[in-house]
């Protein structure tokens, strides 16, 4: 099937991010954990991009 028509909820994914820190000061000083609802799998991040980066590649596993 062409993605493009796929049902919408094909690509839903549900995470809970817990930010343990954030420095305005420094661009991108968040500091925390992305939790994937439904699986046992913590990532832990230190910035803005990591945390970006985690929720992409979660989303190329779908």
């Amino acid at each position: 099937m062409d993605e493009k028509r796929r049902a919408p909820d094909a690509f839903v994914a549900n995470y809970i991010v817990r930010i343990y820190r954030f420095d305005k000061k420094r661009g991108g000083g968040v500091v925390g954990i992305v939790e994937t609802v439904g699986e046992d799998v913590k990532t832990a991040f230190t910035s803005v991009d990591e945390l970006w980066n985690i929720l992409k590649s979660e989303k190329e596993r779908i």
